[in-house]
């Protein structure tokens, strides 16, 4: 009897150890769960700092430069079409001539006295043929003598023309109005044909020479902008493309392209170096980005825009690469904040922690001040 007594008291307590182990476990059971869980709930990601701007349209010019040359409108060489000796200059060297001006006279007494005799036949043999016509007309010459005054007439009409052409280019006049040169000669030299006497130039309009590569010719025309620079000038040029040379250089694959400018002060000078900026397509109000801001993955490029304070990736298109910046045809519309930073920690649908972009050309896409 006593036996059974403590071997019910053995298992008692063994139950109620077991309970009491039970207990402990499943209170740190949940002890573990309720930590656990709090963990969990508190993996909350941070939000990623990034820089943003807001894009508004503005001006866009897709342009390309090259290096050229400033040349004259127009540039002569004055050279005698006639020997002779200079008797008269009609000019201050570096002054402005207009056309018509005298330049120069050649020595021409020996050729005006040629003239005054042949023209004294000439006067002559007009007045003869003038009689011959009206004696011819009412019959009273025969044809033979009409035929001969009126040989005679031409004779001496075409010697005079020829000493007339002659004593005109004794007289060396300026072929167009500009600035004149340094001259070679002085009063009293004998010159011959050919000769360099003085140069002209025109430089109220000025001719601008460059060179454009294959790619670009079909996209430059007639009549397009250019501006030019030249260092040290400060003022910038306009001009137009007045010619496009149709053969291409086989060697460079480029060919020439001029231009007008106007030069009313005549600051710009033949032979300078220059800047010249062709303007190829003129937009008023294209939406630009920085290209950092772009991803691009294979053939399609996106853009992370910040929508309720998250991160939206939109695919976009692309236009015009220009200095750092590239234009978006579409995806994009005015306003939109942009990220341009940060991009490699984002993910879509992340919270942003926005940081305005400060600096940077306002004239492609304007920045937000700091609220």
């Amino acid at each position: 009897m006593e036996q059974k007594t403590k071997s019910r008291k053995g298992v008692l307590t063994l139950a109620v150890f077991t309970l009491l182990l039970l207990s402990l476990g499943i209170g740190i059971y949940y002890k573990i769960a309720e930590k656990g869980g709090q963990t969990h709930s508190q993996q909350v990601f941070p939000p990623v700092v990034v820089e943003i701007l807001t894009v508004v349209p503005a001006e866009l010019e897709n342009k390309i430069s090259a290096v050229g040359s400033i040349l004259s409108n127009e540039s002569v060489t004055i050279k005698p079409e006639v020997s002779g000796k200079i008797n008269f200059i009609g000019f201050e060297e570096g002054k402005q001539v207009e056309k018509g001006t005298v330049l120069f006279q050649l020595d021409s007494e020996l050729l005006d006295a040629e003239y005054q005799e042949v023209k004294a036949n000439y006067d002559y043999a007009s007045l003869q043929y003038e009689r011959a016509k009206r004696l011819r007309k009412n019959g009273v010459i025969p044809l033979e003598e009409y035929d001969e005054r009126l040989r005679a007439y031409r004779n001496a009409k075409s010697r005079l023309n020829t000493l007339s052409t002659r004593l005109r280019k004794h007289k060396i006049l300026a072929p167009f109005s500009g600035r004149i040169g340094s001259r070679r000669v002085s009063i009293g030299e004998y010159v011959a044909v050919g000769d360099e006497l003085v140069h002209i130039e025109d430089l109220s309009i000025v001719k601008v020479e460059f060179y454009t590569p294959q790619r670009y010719i079909q996209k430059i025309e007639n009549g397009q902008l250019v501006r030019v620079a030249v260092e040290p000038i400060s003022q910038a040029y306009e001009g137009s493309i007045y010619l496009i040379d149709p053969l291409v250089d086989p060697e460079t694959r480029s060919a020439v392209v001029r231009a007008k400018v106007s030069n009313p002060d005549e600051v710009l000078k033949p032979g300078m170096f220059c800047t010249v900026t062709v303007v190829l397509e003129k937009k008023e109000d294209a939406l630009m980005v920085p290209e950092e801001a772009v991803i691009s993955r294979g053939e399609k490029h996106f853009l992370y825009l910040i929508e309720a304070g998250k991160a939206v990736m939109k695919q976009v298109s692309l236009g015009i690469f220009l200095e750092g910046k590239v234009e978006i045809l579409t995806g994009l519309n005015p306003g939109d904040q942009v990220i341009v930073s940060g991009l490699q920690k984002l993910t879509p649908g992340a919270r942003v922690q926005e940081v305005r972009r400060k600096g940077g050309k306002r004239q492609d896409f304007q920045i937000p001040n700091d609220k």
